[in-house]
């Protein structure tokens, strides 16, 4: 049977009023005003009980739109939930601060999350889409983490973005990427330190330079110069060992590149200096054990340490008995002109040094320095010949030659040389004289050692005759 209750004022002046159905107490108002459901000490203005699921539930029945709060008491977790295909809205002094919409993004200072992702910060001042993330554990020295964007407070004075940590005045605060291997996460992979960046490991402390330090090299620079170390870093005053090992730093400045050494050390101690190996200035030039050029322009400047001479190694890395085991070549462009050939010959420790020159594409074997040779040898095989034709009147052109003592203009004037003429010899053996690229004859006196036996021959020849006839007329 139902009962009904109509009145204007329900009052009582010295304890609660309670509401009961079929014999229990279901709402009741204490003497503070708070109003209890399932409960009969509410602590606040609206308390709710239930030993079951506890649900308030707010319908608009003209839109749809209802919101539950519900704390089941099988897990204890509590739910605000929206059952409309609407968002959910939160809001401060009239202002919508955050919402969630149907999909599940997340917006704070935006009505449309899902423009940006599935969470979102927006503002229109400055700096202020900020998210910060700070565990005070440690007081003031606790580190914070932000993620932001045109931050005018010093971070950041340009529209770009940013990931920062801060600490305490006295510590440098450290950011560390990683990620999960095999379901348990990994060691930091990379590591910001003092604005250095650190891949496998933690940047050591630098000083004055912009850092990306990696297990073994690191590349560093500032103020135009730029640095790649291998086992080094520099404190803003020495360089130092990261390990116990062999230092080596290349680095440029201004088009010039050097190349730098230093011997094994301790880690963690000063690098007493760094020696360098080469460098290639910013005119192209290769100097080896030397900081500048030699007299005159050279692009290859290769210097001894004090004391010793200079060398220029050339290996096959797999010994033979023959071929090249090193070569100087020269181009024209693309094409080869000249070369000098250092050749294994028949034996690991045994070599010659053989020359070619180019003449029209093809190349042409030219003089050789044999096996335990002291002198030039010019190839002479008669495989290798045309004859064309004998030597003739070897004496008559000899005979016309000027033989003289006599210096270069550019000697000193105690020098005293033993000339032939090349304008002489040109006139009657034009094949031992050439022209330089200066136009200036040049002689090869080699050329002229067959003409000289031809020479010999016809004076022995005549010797021979005149020798015969004096015989026979002293025989008569």
């Amino acid at each position: 049977m139902a009962s009904t209750i109509k009145c204007d004022t329900i009052q009582t002046d010295t304890g609660n009023i309670a509401f009961s159905t079929v014999a229990s107490e279901r709402l009741r108002i204490d003497n503070n005003g708070n109003v209890g459901i399932g409960t009969t000490s509410p602590t606040s203005l609206l308390s709710l009980s239930r030993s079951t699921e506890c649900v308030l539930k707010l319908t608009n029945t003209g839109v749809g739109s209802s919101w539950v709060i519900l704390e089941p008491s099988s897990s204890g977790a509590g739910y605000i939930h929206n059952i409309s295909n609407a968002p959910t809205i939160f809001s401060t002094n009239t202002v919508e601060r955050m919402r969630i919409d149907s999909s599940g993004n997340v917006g704070i200072g935006t009505t449309s999350p899902s423009t940006y992702g599935k969470f979102a910060v927006v503002s229109s001042t400055a700096g202020a889409a900020k998210i910060s993330i700070q565990d005070t554990s440690g007081g003031s020295a606790s580190p914070l983490l932000q993620f932001g964007l045109n931050d005018t407070s010093g971070f950041n004075t340009s529209d770009a973005s940013r990931i920062w940590t801060t600490a305490a005045s006295s510590t440098v605060a450290s950011l560390n990427f990683s990620a999960y291997n095999n379901g348990a996460p990994s060691a930091a992979q990379m590591t910001l330190t003092g604005g250095n960046v650190g891949i496998g490991l933690t940047p050591n402390a630098w000083s004055g330079s912009v850092v990306l330090q990696m297990t073994g090299p690191s590349l560093w620079g500032s103020s135009g110069l730029s640095h790649l170390s291998t086992n080094t870093y520099f404190d803003g005053t020495n360089y130092k060992y990261i390990a116990t090992n062999f230092v080596t730093d290349y680095y440029q400045l201004s088009g010039t590149h050097v190349w730098r050494y230093a011997a094994s050390g301790t880690a963690g101690t000063n690098v007493s200096s760094l020696n360098e190996a080469m460098r290639i200035d910013s005119s192209g030039n290769l100097l080896v054990g030397t900081t500048s050029l030699f007299t005159g322009t050279y692009a290859v400047n290769i210097m001894g340490a004090a004391g010793n001479r200079a060398y220029l190694g050339m290996k096959r890395e797999t010994a033979s008995t023959s071929g090249a085991c090193g070569s100087i070549q020269s181009f024209n462009g693309t094409n080869a002109i000249a070369s000098i050939d250092f050749q294994s010959n028949g034996a690991n420790n045994s070599g010659f040094i053989q020359t070619y020159t180019w003449s029209a594409g093809s190349s042409v074997q030219g003089p050789y320095v044999n096996t335990g040779g002291t002198s030039w040898t010019t190839a002479s095989d008669e495989t290798l010949k045309d004859i064309i034709a004998p030597i003739e009147e070897a004496t008559s052109k000899l005979s016309g030659l000027r033989t003289v003592f006599g210096k270069y203009k550019t000697d000193h004037d105690d020098v005293r040389r033993i000339f032939l003429i090349a304008q002489d010899v040109q006139a009657v053996l034009p094949e031992a004289v050439s022209t330089d690229g200066n136009g200036k004859l040049g002689l090869n006196y080699q050329d002229l050692v067959p003409v000289l036996v031809k020479a010999i021959q016809e004076q022995q020849a005549l010797i021979t005759a005149l020798t015969a006839r004096i015989e026979a007329l002293e025989n008569k």
